[in-house]
C-alpha cells in the first residue's frame, strides 16, 4: 500500500505527464492551472480517488467516447486517441475495482471501439451479459459497447433508460464533444459536428 506522500508523488508525474502539449495546440496550459486550483491536488489522483470511492464489484461504470473526426466524408472516421484510453480505463476500472464497464459511443463505431477493447484484454459481450460475468467467479474481464443517439430527443430518453436500467457508479467521458450553452458542439477548428456526435451531455446532466 503507497503511502498518502507517494500517492501524492504519483498523481503529479502522472499530472506533468498528460500536460505535455505534443501536438501544439497551446491550449492545455490555459486549462490545467484553474483545474488544479480549484481541485487542490493533483487531478488524476481526484480522479482515481472518486472512482475509487463510488465504484463496487460488479458495478456498472459508463465510459463515453468517440468523436467522428469527418463526418462529412464518412461517418466511419472517427478519432483514434479517445478509444485507447477509455479502454485503458476501462481495463483499469475493471481489473482494479472489478467493475463492469459500459462504453458508449456512436452508432457507426460500435464495432471499431469492440476491436479496441478486445485489443486491450477485454472480451466484449452484451450488457447483461458483461455484467453477469463479473459475478460468475469465472475469470472472464468483460465490457460491453453501445451506441447512443445523436439526436436530442432520443438522446434524453436513452440517457433514463440506461441509468434506470443499470445504475452505473460513475459516468466517465474521454475525448468526447460537448455542447455549449446553445446546444452546438464544436471540434476544435471550430466546426459544428453536432448532428453526427452523440449527446453524452444530456446524459451527464441526466
Amino acid at each position: 500500500m503507497l503511502s498518502e506522500d507517494k500517492h501524492l508523488l504519483v498523481g503529479e508525474r502522472v499530472d506533468a505527464l498528460v500536460n505535455v502539449d505534443v501536438p501544439s495546440r497551446n491550449v492545455i496550459h490555459l486549462l490545467y492551472p484553474p483545474a488544479r486550483k480549484k481541485a487542490g491536488r493533483p487531478l488524476c489522483l481526484s480522479a482515481a480517488e472518486l472512482l475509487v470511492k463510488s465504484l463496487a464489484k460488479g458495478q456498472v461504470v459508463l465510459i463515453c467516447t468517440g468523436w467522428l473526426d469527418r463526418p462529412h466524408i464518412s461517418l466511419g472516421i472517427a478519432e483514434t486517441d479517445g478509444p485507447p484510453g477509455a479502454a485503458a480505463l476501462a481495463r483499469a476500472v475493471h481489473r482494479g475495482l472489478g467493475a463492469v464497464p459500459l462504453v458508449l459511443v456512436e452508432d457507426t463505431i460500435v464495432e471499431p471501439m469492440s476491436r479496441v477493447l478486445n485489443a486491450a484484454g477485454l472480451r466484449v459481450l452484451a450488457p447483461d451479459e458483461a455484467i453477469k460475468a463479473a459475478g460468475s467467479g469465472a475469470p472472464i474481464h468483460a465490457a460491453s459497447v453501445m451506441g447512443f443517439p445523436s439526436e436530442s430527443a432520443a438522446a434524453a430518453e436513452e440517457a433514463r433508460r440506461i441509468l434506470d436500467r443499470y445504475s452505473p457508479g460513475a459516468v466517465i467521458t474521454v475525448e468526447k464533444g460537448g455542447m455549449n450553452d446553445r446546444g452546438v458542439i464544436h471540434t476544435s477548428r471550430g466546426a459544428d459536428t453536432s448532428a453526427h456526435t452523440a449527446k453524452i451531455d444530456l446524459l451527464v446532466l441526466e
